[in-house]
């Protein structure tokens, strides 16, 4: 629950002349009452600059870790696989993570920031109006101010307030200002209170004025200019912290009212509400978070290592961790980011994003017109960004789906099986089963330039000159392999090799490999559209 202490201190400084002298039955308000409300209405205008900026720097973060995001992704669909792509995954959890952290940031920041505003401008507005009437009502006859700076015994007070004009040269803010982008600069409001306002009394229901000015804005007698009798309750002046006494009350007769808090002025009196509402806004705008978010951490090593994102990208991607939390490498993290990516800043972006930053596109990529290659780091529209990603996306789609073609319709078709040439008589003797006849020593012999030699060989097939065909059981057939790759098996028949019922030492490697690389690129272009 909200319980800011708004001090008798706090709330009373500056409120009301501090000595029975400056205090009478009318008069003009002096000025160590009027101005300290002058400095907190000046700083009160600000707030909405600096709320401002602080909404537009978490809309940056969010373009910067997007744009940045965007780069990453079009540099793994464009880049050579290597150990670049792997140090940069983790960073692209990171960037993302920040991204999304600073979209919620924005919402909680337009929450607060709203609230502080709101609260402020309504302070201000009671504060400027109490200004703007107290220096407009002046008369030139006999000099009669309603604010003056300082009284002198037996005469008018000195230095008074005439028009707005003056209140302007006194640096009082009465009207609102062209509202700027600041930074968090609030000095007049702290958890205690209103910082400035520390005159120790509390507030007083008393008159306001100087005794010798005849203002009739601070005269709360009978017959005098607000009722014409006196009043039955308090006058609250800006926000309540002027206020007139009830009746014919003077300084040496009136009662203060200690108020320690902002919530038991509210509770004792409700005219105060508007100072204990400004202040909760304001003050929790203050010390929000909101100003201790981090920008562009996804390119500062020494805050990625605090990401929590960060730390299980590198788990998963670097270390190898089978978990979706990378929860069983965790305790190896800081070593390995040490080790892959250094510990100093410069060489942490070379090694990093400056091969991101510097790698070129294809400006038709995201400009119909385009015709040159750009580097990623000079493309800073977003626009642009994901249209190039798109770009880039289909192409490969495009292109896996061509090899997903060509590997279709050649999935099912056996390759021509070697024979055992020695065996052939001359009419058999064919290049379509790897052998060729000689004429001379009068025999078929393996032709070893045979594209069935050759493919049974890229396939993992037999070299030998009998192939699979000269195993004549189910153990010897199973045995041959070249390391661990499996040349023959034995089954049987398929379309288009012959004894197609008959089980047999057959070359099986060329459909299996086939199916295997139709089965890598599927998942790859699975992979990549989703």
């Amino acid at each position: 629950m909200y319980q800011p202490a708004l001090s008798l201190l706090a709330i009373a400084a500056a409120l009301i002349p501090g000595a029975q002298s400056a205090a009478g039955p009318k008069g003009a308000v002096l000025k160590d009452t009027w101005q300290p409300l002058c400095e907190l209405a000046g700083e009160l205008d600000t707030i909405d600059g600096q709320a401002a900026k602080i909404l537009k720097d978490i809309a940056s973060q969010i373009k910067n870790a997007s744009t940045d995001a965007l780069r990453l992704q079009i540099y793994f669909a464009t880049a050579k696989m290597g150990p670049d792509v792997d140090l940069l995954k983790p960073i692209l959890a990171a960037t993302a993570e920040q991204a999304a952290d600073a979209t919620a940031a924005i919402k909680a920041a337009a929450s607060e920031a709203t609230a502080a505003v709101a609260h402020a401008g309504f302070l201000h507005g009671h504060i400027a109006e109490f200004l703007k009437i107290f220096g407009s009502a002046y008369s030139a006859t006999g000099t009669l101010p309603c604010l003056a700076a300082t009284a002198q015994a037996g005469a008018t007070s000195q230095q008074p307030i005439t028009s707005i004009a003056d209140l302007t040269a006194a640096k009082c803010k009465v009207f609102k200002s062209a509202s700027l982008d600041t930074a968090l600069n609030i000095q007049q409001i702290d958890d205690v209170g209103f910082t400035k306002l520390t005159k120790p009394v509390g507030i007083e229901d008393t008159e306001l004025g100087d005794e010798t000015d005849a203002c009739e804005l601070t005269h709360h007698t009978a017959g005098s200019f607000l009722t014409g009798r006196a009043p039955n309750n308090a006058i609250p002046y800006a926000a309540g912290l002027l206020r007139l006494a009830t009746g014919n009350k003077r300084h040496t007769s009136a009662v203060p009212k200690t108020i320690t808090t902002v919530k038991q002025a509210a509770a004792a009196d409700k005219d105060l509400q508007v100072l204990a509402d400004a202040h909760a806004a304001i003050n929790a705008f203050r010390k929000s978070q909101l100003f201790n978010v981090h920008e562009a951490q996804h390119r500062d090593l020494a805050k990625l290592k605090n990401s929590g994102a960060f730390k299980q990208g590198v788990a998963i991607y670097l270390l190898g961790s089978k978990k979706a939390d990378g929860d069983d490498k965790l305790s190896n993290v800081d070593s390995a980011i040490d080790q892959k990516y250094g510990t100093e800043q410069d060489k942490f972006i070379q090694k990093t994003w400056a091969i991101v930053d510097n790698h070129k596109i294809d400006e038709i990529s995201y400009d119909p017109e385009g015709k040159k290659q750009k580097p990623l780091g000079e493309i800073t529209d977003e626009k642009q960004l994901a249209l190039a990603l798109q770009y880039y996306t289909q192409k490969a789609a495009a292109e896996l789906a061509a090899k997903i073609g060509e590997l279709e319709k050649t999935k099912d078709k056996p390759v021509n099986q070697l024979k055992d040439c020695s065996k052939l008589e001359k009419a058999a003797c064919k290049p379509d089963v790897g052998c060729k006849y000689n004429e001379t020593a009068n025999k078929c012999e393996e032709d070893s330039k045979s594209t069935v030699v050759q493919a049974n060989k890229g396939t993992g097939g037999s070299s030998t000159p009998s192939g699979c065909t000269r195993h004549k059981n189910q153990p010897d057939c199973e045995k041959d392999k070249t390391g661990d790759k499996q040349n023959c098996a034995w089954r049987k028949g398929k379309d288009g090799e012959d004894d197609k019922d008959t089980e047999k030492c057959r070359n099986g490697s060329f459909i299996v490999n086939k199916h295997f690389a139709l089965t890598v690129v599927s998942a790859a272009f699975v992979a990549l559209l989703f």
